[in-house]
Formats: structure tokens, sequence, C-alpha cells
């Protein structure tokens, strides 16, 4: 079992994303770029968000959060925008319930900072939700062009909910 079946050809090692996050981090090795994984998350999961253009729609200040201990980590807390199902009702046991929903299909980690109900998410024609939107319009920043919004009203809830 331990027979190595293929290895990269230089081309393909010289093209990874992984080649460009170690340049991008000044790390000469792959097994130096685990170790520093390992033992300063502080520096690697910024380099990784900055690597691969990753974007949030409330900027976090840093990657873990474990003041409710260990077991009760939070990385990257964001928020979660939903839109209710006809003939539910916004509620906090609601947003509780989805927020405890999240962190048992994905991970304590990855439980929403804020659950916030809106009627629609900005879209385009084509029904494209436009993200950038709403990460501008939490973060009370220009949304830019928004000629191709479909649905204007959407993106003045956002900001309606956020503010509530």
């Amino acid at each position: 079992m331990s027979e190595v079946v293929w290895r990269p050809t230089p081309e393909i090692v010289e093209r990874a994303s992984v080649t460009r996050l170690m340049r991008r981090g000044s790390v000469a090795a792959y097994p130096e770029l685990l170790r520093r994984s390992w033992e300063d998350p502080e520096w690697f999961w910024p380099l990784v968000v900055e690597d691969l253009v990753l974007e949030f729609s409330t900027p976090w200040e840093r990657v873990l959060d474990e003041s409710r201990g260990p077991g009760s980590a939070t990385w990257f807390v964001a928020w979660l925008f939903c839109c209710l199902l006809p003939g539910r009702d916004a509620s906090e046991e609601l947003a509780r319930e989805i927020s405890a929903a999240m962190a048992q299909e994905l991970g304590e980690p990855f439980r929403p900072e804020r659950v916030l109900f809106v009627d629609a998410l900005p879209k385009t024609r084509s029904a494209k939700m436009m993200r950038r939107t709403v990460r501008a319009k939490a973060l009370d920043a220009d949304p830019g062009d928004l000629s191709s919004l479909e649905n204007p009203e959407a993106l003045e809830e956002v900001g309606r909910v956020v503010a509530a």
C-alpha cells in the first residue's frame, strides 16, 4: 500500500492552488505549511481567505473565538439571512432552532452569530442572489451598481432587519 501511483509533474505543481498559497505565505515546503496551519491558525486562515478571495457578510476581527470555551469555538463569526416559508413567522425561537440546526449539521464552529429573517433576498433578473449587496447593506456601506437588481425592496428590507 505504500507504493506511489502518481506524482504531479512540475507543471502541475507550478499551477497548483497550494503552491500559490505557499508563495503568498512565504513558505518553502508543504510540510512547513501544514505545521504553520496547526501551530498558528491566526496566520494561516487569513492567508487562505485572502488567497481564495472569500467574502463574508460581516467583517471578522479574529479567525477563532473561544470565549465560550474550546468546545464552543466559533470560526469566522457570521450572520445568516433567511427567507421564511409561507405560514412561518419570524421569532427568536425559530432563529435559535435554525442556529442549532446549522451547528448540528455543519458543526459548532459554523453556528451563525445572528439569524435575520427577510421576505426576499436581492436578486438579479436572472435570479442570482446579489450577496455583495447584502453584505454592503449589512455593513452600511455603498452597495455599488444596482442596475441589475430585480427587487430593490429586498435590499432595503435587509437594511431594516440589520438595524432592528
